[in-house]
């Protein structure tokens, strides 16, 4: 569970701190990590199969939209997440476009919740 107690207004209906979306960031990377390996991602994309690397996203979307819906990310937030997701994900070696994907699907995601009025 993601600790949402360290933000500024951390007990009123307020927004999440940047220290827990970072956390977010991290958790997120470190699943990625664990799933999908960086040397089978970098050499052998071959092994890996698209439902494999589509559910493994997906479950990193739903941590997303689990603290989404606990506490309502706006749009910096949301950009610091996709930011150190991004960062994250490339200082761990993975691929620029496997980095691309990742991260847009991310944006995707979190947009739709938003416009749906949650």
């Amino acid at each position: 569970m993601i600790n949402i107690s360290r933000g500024l207004f951390a007990g009123g209906k307020w927004n999440l701190g940047f220290g827990a979306v970072k956390d977010l960031a991290q958790r997120m990377s470190g699943h990625i990590g664990k799933t999908l390996p960086v040397k089978v991602m970098a050499n052998n994309r071959g092994q890996l199969s698209a439902s494999r690397i589509a559910r493994t996203l997906e479950q990193c979307y739903a941590m997303a939209l689990e603290v989404h819906s606990q506490r309502k990310l706006g749009y910096l937030r949301r950009v610091v997440l996709a930011s150190d997701l991004r960062w994250s994900l490339h200082d761990m070696g993975y691929p620029k476009d496997f980095v691309g994907l990742a991260v847009e699907g991310l944006i995707v995601e979190l947009s739709k919740k938003s416009q749906s009025g949650s």
